[in-house]
């Protein structure tokens, strides 16, 4: 991106979707299409604008390198529609080099963020095991505790995606600079 301005309204509407989009998805596990869709509206309006045919061209196919990142996991079932959405609009915003980028760099956080969920969700079962077996021994008088982990439900547990896409996201804008021309 050689526009400044245009370098500065993607960048900030890429952090602003992603940080939106990361909230919804913890709280409602849904990434909103309102807010896909205005971000794709003003990503193609701004590099249609500030670069011309061969921006808008840069746009269209970051979006669809976007969508096809995520493509894979979502028919194996391992994300959402609204996580490929999103890293589509993402595409869309940054261009086919920060789409890259984020790309890369959403796998790994995805996949540090996944074995932080797997050892929450190990630990948390093992605590109430602990718990429950504190509570059964202690009603017979029986102490100490002793109790193994139980058959903790952790297969079948989605995690919500988007924030791995933000790391990337804020990685990508860092990485190539794209704040620098909004700072000044």
């Amino acid at each position: 991106m050689d526009d400044p301005i245009t370098a500065s309204v993607v960048a900030l509407t890429s952090l602003i979707l992603v940080s939106a989009c990361s909230v919804t998805d913890i709280v409602d596990r849904r990434i909103p299409n309102l807010f896909l869709a205005m971000a794709l509206s003003l990503a193609l309006i701004s590099h249609g604008l500030g670069g011309g045919l061969a921006g808008l061209l840069d746009s269209f196919i970051g979006l669809a390198v976007g969508l096809g990142l995520l493509m894979p996991f979502y028919l194996l079932g391992g994300t959402g529609a609204g996580d490929v959405k999103l890293l589509g609009v993402v595409g869309a915003l940054l261009g086919i080099k920060g789409v890259l980028v984020t790309g890369a760099a959403t796998l790994i956080c995805g996949g540090v963020l996944g074995i932080a969920w797997l050892l929450w969700r190990v630990a948390d079962a093992w605590f109430a095991a602990q718990f429950a077996s504190y509570t059964r021994l202690k009603s017979v008088g029986q102490l100490p505790m002793n109790a193994v982990l139980p058959n903790a439900k952790l297969r079948g547990t989605t995690i919500p995606y988007a924030p791995a896409i933000a790391c990337g996201t804020f990685f990508a804008i860092w990485y190539l600079g794209l704040l620098s021309p909004a700072a000044g």
